[in-house]
């Protein structure tokens, strides 16, 4: 299936994944496309996707908690239970600093939000408040 039309979009998406740090919320009406461009755009890059769905807010904390796990290579943390969706940001900011000051080039970690969709998913609150 080819992917048509949202160069527009496609370009923004670049230009924010080529700046030092930050993220980007991708929102809209259902069903206009926001998973497919989130797909599309993270093709080749090396990215970290997850969709929260209507599980409990902790229920998607741990599987996030496992995605980062796996995406990160750190076996360890699949078994932690982060308190909260900060903590989870947290710790990939942290691991962001590491493959900084290892000179990693093989990691290119920039973490971009996209589309929570669901209302139980914290994150997206955690994301807004200002750091202490």
């Amino acid at each position: 299936m080819r992917f048509l039309g949202r160069e527009q979009e496609l370009s923004a998406l670049e230009r924010e994944y080529k700046r030092d740090g930050g993220f980007v919320v991708v929102y809209g009406r259902r069903r206009v496309g926001k998973t497919t461009l989130i797909k599309e755009f993270i093709k080749g890059k090396n990215a970290l996707y997850f969709l929260a769905n209507e599980e409990s807010d902790r229920q998607n904390l741990n599987k996030f908690t496992e995605k980062v796990a796996d995406f990160t290579q750190q076996p360890h943390l699949a078994g932690s239970r982060l308190e909260s969706w900060q903590s989870a940001f947290r710790m990939l900011a942290a691991y962001q600093c590491v493959c900084r000051r290892q000179n990693r080039t093989d990691t290119d970690f920039r973490p971009h939000l996209a589309g929570l969709r669901t209302a139980r998913c914290r994150s997206r609150t955690a994301l807004e408040r200002k750091p202490a």
